[in-house]
């Protein structure tokens, strides 16, 4: 019983680190990515989406500006 145990804790272990790699690769190439693709590009690159929304686009565009990734 206690070796189905240490296989099942060893698992979720492995699992968990496994997941934790994953997404920290997902973040990190998240923010290479945009730093590639120039961080001027990024407010820039807001504006079509919010286009039918609501918001003006003053404010969308300050705040996509105020994004600690979009400042040089």
């Amino acid at each position: 019983m206690t070796e189905e145990k240490d296989l099942w804790l060893r698992d979720a272990a492995l699992s968990y680190g496994l997941l934790r790699l994953a997404l920290g690769l997902n973040i990190s190439f998240h923010g290479v990515v945009r730093w590639a693709a120039g961080l001027r590009n990024f407010p820039k690159s807001l504006l079509p989406m919010f286009q039918k929304t609501p918001c003006p686009r003053g404010p969308s565009t300050a705040s996509a500006a105020c994004c600690p990734s979009s400042r040089r």
